[in-house]
């Protein structure tokens, strides 16, 4: 992991960001080019960092609409701050897997137009598309949501068998799910629930126990599943869905790199099928990304979806784990214990 740098900054200027723009513009388009202004706004996607919505004019009347995410630890919004696990941050990562990952191919992502690392000032600056939308989350129609299990497919398939992507990976910061990350989980979940025990009954506090006495099974069979490329977030606040003109769906776009990891690709379906869905709706979209998936070693049905609940249950420990002070976006919000609790009976744990 990089050495992270936590010196603070000021607010970054509009000079600041013509400048970094201009540069890219001129370098990208191999011509001289000048913005004459630079209109910028607070996103009301922010989630975790700053997030500002930019809208450049340039000297040949063009207007491009950027997103401009600022990624020093000071500009986390606050309560984002309070909760995130400190061990989860690097603010390269993101800027590095649309640096050297995302660049490779096209999979909606929003194109990246300028980055910027420099530690010793603590920039950590990343200039994207604006990419117009729907977040996944407001899309009724299931369709869609088969169609993100499809594009799933698509991007696991593609990095699972690339030889070069551990060593991409180490260089873009990716985060590795190995046993030392899925132990942290289990350890810090059980931590929590044990230090406030105040607010937690003594069937919860047991429950996790138990569950950790027998979390090892857990990992020796998600650490023998081929791994790839993967987002790490994949939930549907973390999709935006991009209609065309008639008003047709077109696009799916995920965004929220911050998570990006080497891990299992069903880590990235199981976040997708978050949610109040019923058994036979998981199973349609475990059975597009199944059908749609061309790498090896997912094998068949019942053993995908016996994979996917080992998934769900790292999923809920991840959550149990994350903080006491947290609360999940409603599409993500779940009974996390009673959840892991279920899904290990269904294991047999």
């Amino acid at each position: 992991m990089t050495e992270v740098a936590l010196a603070r900054e000021t607010k970054v200027t509009t000079r600041q960001l013509i400048g970094v723009l201009t540069a890219a513009l001129c370098r990208n388009r191999r011509r001289p080019c000048r913005i004459v202004s630079l209109t910028r706004r607070l996103s009301p996607y922010s989630t975790s960092f700053s997030l500002e919505e930019l809208d450049v004019e340039l000297d040949n009347g063009t207007t491009l609409e950027l997103m401009f995410k600022d990624l020093n630890w000071f500009s986390m919004l606050k309560a984002s701050q309070l909760v995130k696990p400190f061990f989860l941050y690097d603010p390269t990562r993101e800027i590095e897997t649309y640096r050297r990952i995302l660049k490779l191919d096209k999979f909606g992502t929003p194109k990246c137009l300028a980055t910027v690392i420099d530690p010793a000032k603590g920039h950590y600056w990343l200039f994207m598309e604006r990419v117009p939308g729907l977040q996944l989350r407001h899309v009724g129609d299931f369709d869609i949501w088969l169609e993100a299990a499809r594009f799933l497919a698509h991007l696991h398939s593609r990095f699972s068998c690339d030889e070069k992507l551990a060593a991409v990976g180490h260089r873009s910061n990716l985060l590795s799910y190995d046993r030392t990350l899925y132990r942290q989980w289990i350890l810090r979940a059980e931590f929590l629930l044990h230090r406030e025990e105040a607010t937690h009954p003594p069937k919860a506090r047991r429950d996790i126990r138990w569950l950790a006495s027998r979390y090892h099974k857990v990992i020796e069979s998600l650490l023998s599943v081929p791994t790839t490329f993967i987002h790490g977030e994949f939930y549907a606040s973390n999709v935006v869905v991009r209609p065309t003109a008639n008003g047709a769906h077109t696009r799916l776009c995920p965004v929220d790199w911050e998570m990006a990891a080497i891990g299992p690709g069903l880590i990235d379906l199981a976040a997708l099928c978050a949610g109040n869905w019923t058994e036979d709706q998981k199973f349609a979209l475990a059975e597009a990304y199944r059908i749609a998936f061309s790498g090896p070693g997912l094998g068949s049905t019942r053993s995908l979806l016996r994979q996917l609940d080992r998934c769900y249950l790292h999923q809920s420990i991840q959550w149990l784990g994350w903080s006491l002070e947290w609360n999940p976006p409603e599409d993500q919000s779940q009974n996390w214990l009673e959840i892991a609790m279920q899904l290990a009976l269904r294991l047999k744990l």
